[in-house]
């Protein structure tokens, strides 16, 4: 179905954003630049304004450096083999050899 578009939005881009969104636009498989940022828009507006990818990987490396810090102490504790730092619970230290 059709929609009259009878409004415009005017935005001044540097030629490397134009040439970024051109080249986004044509992978995306939109039929023009304007139908892309008409795509985007209404992405925007449905979807409402995602976590970006960035804020996404700041997350991800966050939980990565606990898990690998965790992994680090376990190794220790693991390691240690009942130090008085990290006693082995009686029933580890029954299934000892």
């Amino acid at each position: 179905m059709y929609i009259r578009k009878d409004r415009m939005v005017s935005v001044r881009l540097s030629a490397d954003d134009y040439d970024a969104f051109q080249k986004a636009s044509q992978d995306s498989g939109a039929s023009s630049i304007s139908d892309f940022a008409r795509m985007a828009m209404h992405r925007w507006i449905d979807q409402g304004p995602d976590m970006s990818h960035r804020e996404e990987m700041r997350q991800l490396h966050g939980r990565l450096a606990f898990l690998a810090a965790e992994v680090d102490r376990l190794g220790q504790v693991v390691n240690c083999k009942g130090c008085a730092d990290h006693p082995v619970p009686e029933a580890a230290r029954a299934a000892q050899p």
